[in-house]
């Protein structure tokens, strides 16, 4: 199990900062409210949004991006706002000239970063400049603070944990991998937005599309005020100069066509209108607060001055409703039997009855009620999440909060109250009650609990489950129900009870509330159609049930956590497939990949359960709760059955004599122990024992798994003598494995080379490293790190010598091909390497138009495009332009054949495994000569499906690389369906299959 990570340092300036937007949400100044950072194409959208006072100065403010420059905290944005004003709208917008989503406030350069981590800040009184480092230690705590205050602000997130420094508490993001394009603000917290199409719910110069906001509803009430008697006694009966009531709703909306009503009696009969206050004409201020009082209030300025002639005995209901056409006095209960009988309205907004006395037979006509207090009707109510709350009746004003947020400390709340719908809790921060919910998952420094089925929300967006965390062993059970007092906190993101929380056991025994069954449609496999509004934050903490999921990696290996998580896919095993992964480039013809959203982790032994190791391909049930640790939502499973896929699976035995293979093996980084002079070996020198069993594990997988390839075409080794070792290695574990090899020393700056084992049943003729020297045109460097190498050779084990050869490749990463610096470079250079690998196939074959060329190694490719560079279709001549973003020209006729694609089927096409996606990058491609003679190809299963800490174990060959190698066979008498299908392939499979 991973160890808590202590919390980052924030500025102290940041904490005080978001202290006081939390402690005073009303807008006595603007506040960020919208931000778009990128787009699909050249960024002509780009903008920031305010929100504030309409008609209010905006002098003296600025607008800052804080970034990395340099180092972290390097000032990369300033827009001076002094000379303008909030329009009255409430909504400011400034962006480019070219903006064409609205008519902006402001029209100037924005140069926002779209990568990296950023913060967004408003500040008050700015003195610094463009480019200035504020952090110059680089440790995250801002050394420079030139402004007299942080009005607000926001850290758009890429990547959590990647040590590029924020400034804000207040986070949104990443959005999947990417810093999120578009960003606004909720009462909830920050929401990330579409980023394409653009437009979807951008929303400049208008409120923002908070879902579940857009209503107005009842926050606030006081319907008397103390009077001291004679005696000392407090009662009521005083003059009520300060009776009001407070509605809550979006920032700026409306109140046209809403009305607000109080129902009480007439003495003797029931249902009569008492108080009709039309709001027509009003709007919520931006502090998203509405107080309408009389003229003698003394506790704020309310937003409507009018009569309030509140009854302060009685059973009375509060109501807003809309489309009132009805009068005061109007009997809507007219046989007093306590259901209304008229209702003049289209609708009620939202309602409260306040209660002097449960049993007196008077009638209320709202579900939701609140009183009496102790003997008497409250006469200060007010609303808190989940439940309506009494307020203090004297001194006036103790917990009178109108035109700001209410006292709710101590408030119980419900979970899925405290979760939000957004990423972040709305309560983050504050001190809470949660009353009366189920303990439904034990582990070791907390527990889980969750709202039972009877209260659950019915809101497919909020979370009814939250974790408890005690710092030691729980003294709680499985099935018990509890109310728990703590603190709210967003732990690197995962929502917890937290602080020392106080614990109260009512009972024990309860049924479980349902979980949650995850299956082929939840989580959803469609990012455009997510099973909720942030996928996985919905169900953070609660209950959840899978049946025979996929596993679809072995366990990772960290530092902490040697056997920790694997990824699992409660639907189909995930495969990468074709394009540029969602969002995607947003350019027509350019296909888009996914992502696979539905892939998630599960950590086996987070809670009670013992550890295991588990391969790739294998089958599990499972039930447990969704956690979150360094940045990803998990499974801690309570109950765990495993339907394991054995490992290794190695590849078949050659037919007969005449049938040879060529095999293709990535070594991941095979250095010896020995420290060579300057940058050979680039620092990477292995311990004596490491090598030796590195050197033992390849042994074992070349012989056990790969069954010997007669040519096996090497990546990433060090140099000729590491190659030498393992040929020795070999012959030492099996002497009738001879090997010899053959490595010519290439350009990479890492150490790493291409080379060949060949086997005494081949002959060399020659060995021929190719375009050493070519130059990228991108920027003049070299070309190719690890230069092709050209084997050309005889197999001499059959009754008949056959001439052929083989050219290894080991092509540049896929690393950075995303990223808006680095990707133009990368895209560039992984086109022309394939360009050049092309024409030195293309040129193999007009030279020798009869011997077979089989080009095969690590070609960090898919077998189809990945939207930008169709690396494999350029080599093999088989190439889409209208697919990608860059390519090239056709050089190869005839087309090269891609044998993963023509002889595996689809669901044992991959070579490699990245965060749970099984994808090809090891290929084995052939000239049409070359094509005559081939009789099989297979991959040998043990690398990319096994645990990564077998790494590290003895005598076996799972997990000697993260790339499984690769066999194709080659028959002077080829008959490739004598069986039908492969002998270790479990799907019969005609020469029709894909």
């Amino acid at each position: 199990m991973k160890p808590r990570s202590p919390a980052s340092l924030l500025s102290c300036l940041c904490v005080v900062a978001l202290l006081v937007v939390l402690a005073a949400p009303a807008l006595a100044q603007p506040q960020l409210n919208e931000i778009r950072t990128d787009q699909s194409g050249t960024d002509n959208d780009e903008y920031f949004e305010l929100i504030g006072t309409p008609s209010s100065s905006l002098d003296g403010y600025t607008y800052l991006v804080i970034g990395d420059g340099s180092g972290s905290g390097t000032i990369e944005e300033v827009t001076d706002l002094t000379g303008l004003t909030i329009p009255a709208s409430g909504f400011f917008v400034a962006a480019e000239g070219t903006f064409t989503l609205a008519t902006p406030d402001l029209t100037t350069d924005l140069n926002f970063e779209n990568s990296d981590n950023v913060t967004h800040l408003l500040v008050s009184g700015f003195s610094g400049s463009n480019g200035q480092d504020l952090d110059p230690d680089d440790d995250g705590d801002l050394d420079i603070t030139p402004w007299t205050q942080i009005d607000d602000c926001v850290a758009l997130i890429e990547t959590v944990g990647s040590g590029e420094e924020t400034y804000c508490a207040t986070t949104n993001g990443p959005d999947g991998t990417f810093v999120p394009s578009h960003s606004y603000d909720c009462p909830a917290g920050w929401e990330i937005g579409a980023f394409a199409p653009l437009g979807t719910d951008d929303t400049p110069g208008t409120a923002n599309p908070c879902v579940g906001v857009t209503s107005i509803t009842l926050n606030e009430i006081r319907t008397d005020q103390p009077i001291t008697r004679a005696d000392g006694s407090i009662d009521g009966g005083g003059d009520d100069a300060d009776e009001y009531f407070e509605l809550a709703g979006t920032p700026l909306a409306s109140l046209d066509g809403l009305t607000y009503l109080v129902i009480g009696d007439d003495g003797s009969n029931f249902g009569f209108i008492e108080e009709v206050i039309g709001l027509t004409g009003s709007m919520i201020p931006a502090s998203g607060f509405f107080v309408a009082a009389e003229a003698t209030f003394t506790l704020g300025t309310p937003d409507l001055v009018t009569v309030l002639n509140f009854e302060d005995t009685d059973n009375v209901t509060h109501l807003v409703v809309s489309d009132f056409s009805g009068s005061l006095s109007d009997d809507l209960d007219t046989n007093d039997d306590g259901t209304l009988d008229v209702t003049p309205w289209s609708q009620i907004q939202d309602c409260v009855a306040l209660i002097d006395d449960a049993g007196a037979g008077d009638a209320t006509y709202c579900a939701t009620t609140i009183g009496p207090d102790v003997a008497t009707a409250p006469g200060h109510v007010f609303q808190c999440p989940s439940v309506w709350m009494i307020g203090t009746f004297s001194p006036v004003g103790t917990d009178d909060t109108p035109g700001a947020a209410n006292n709710c400390a101590g408030a119980p709340v419900e979970i899925f109250d405290i979760q939000g719908s957004g990423t972040a809790s709305p309560l983050n921060g504050q001190a809470v009650t949660t009353n009366d919910n189920i303990v439904t998952a034990i582990g070791v420094d907390g527990f889980f609990i969750q709202t039972p089925d009877s209260r659950d929300d019915l809101d497919p967006d909020t979370s009814n489950g939250i974790f408890v965390f005690t710092g030691s062993a729980p003294t709680v059970a499985v099935g018990d129900q509890v109310d728990v007092t703590a603190e709210v906190d967003e732990f690197f993101e995962f929502t917890e009870l937290t602080s020392t929380p106080v614990i109260t056991v009512d009972s024990s025994g309860n049924t479980l509330p349902t979980s949650i069954v995850f299956d082929s449609t939840r989580p959803s496999p469609d990012p455009n159609t997510p099973s909720c509004a942030v996928e996985f934050e919905c169900y953070e903490g609660m209950r959840v049930s899978l049946d025979m999921a996929w596993v679809c990696s072995g366990n990772q290996e960290f530092g902490t956590d040697p056997i920790a998580e694997v990824f699992i896919s409660a639907g189909d095993r995930c495969f990468r497939e074709p394009g540029v992964e969602f969002p995607g480039l947003g350019m027509a013809g350019i296909p888009v990949w996914d992502g696979n959203p539905e892939v998630f982790e599960l950590d086996p032994d987070r809670l009670i359960l013992s550890n295991r190791t588990i391969n790739g391909g294998s089958m599990i049930s499972a039930e447990g709760v969704i956690g979150f640790d360094f940045g990803d939502y998990e499974i801690w499973p309570t109950s765990l059955t495993i339907f394991p896929e054995p490992l290794p699976i190695p590849v078949r035995a050659r037919r007969d004599a005449e049938e040879f293979t060529v095999g293709a093996l990535n070594l991941f980084r095979l250095f010896d122990d020995v420290d060579d002079p300057g940058t050979e070996d680039d620092g990477q020198v292995a311990t004596t024992v490491e090598y030796l069993r590195r050197l033992g594990k390849f042994s074992i997988y070349i012989r056990d798994v790969l069954d010997s390839p007669d040519v096996l075409a090497i990546s990433e080794v060090e140099k000729l003598g590491v190659l030498q070792d393992l040929a020795a290695q070999i012959s030492t574990d099996d002497p009738l494995v001879l090997y010899s090899a053959e490595l010519i020393e290439g350009n990479d700056v890492g150490g790493i080379d291409v080379g060949f084992l060949v086997r005494d049943s081949v002959t060399t003729t020659m060995v021929t490293q190719l375009g050493a020297a070519e130059i990228l045109t991108f920027d003049g460097s070299l070309l190719h790190d690890r230069p092709p190498l050209l084997l050309e050779a005889e197999y001499t084990g059959g009754p008949s010598n056959f001439a052929f050869a083989v050219m290894a490749n080991h092509n540049r990463s896929l690393s950075g091909i995303d990223d808006a610096g680095s990707g133009p470079r990368v895209r560039q250079k992984r086109l022309e390497q394939a360009q050049s690998i092309a024409q030195k196939s293309q040129d193999f074959q007009t030279n020798n138009p009869l011997v077979p060329l089989v080009v095969v190694g690590d070609l960090n490719a898919f077998e189809f495009t990945d939207g930008y560079v169709d690396v494999v279709g350029q080599m093999t001549g088989d190439i889409d332009p209208s697919e990608n973003l860059l390519s090239g020209p056709d050089l190869v006729d005839p087309n090269l054949t891609s044998w993963s694609v023509r002889l595996r089927p689809s669901h044992d096409r991959y070579s490699f495994n990245f965060n749970g996606n099984s994808q090809v990058l090891d290929h084995a491609l052939s000239s049409r000569v070359a094509g005559n003679f081939v009789s099989g190809f297979l991959f040998g299963r043990g690398n990319a499906d096994a645990p990564e800490n077998l790494i590290d174990q003895n005598g076996t060959a799972l997990a000697s690389s993260d790339h499984d190698g690769l066999v194709l066979y080659l028959s002077m008498n080829p008959d490739i369906f004598a069986d039908g299908f492969e002998s270790n392939d479990t799907t019969a499979w005609t020469n029709t299959t894909p």
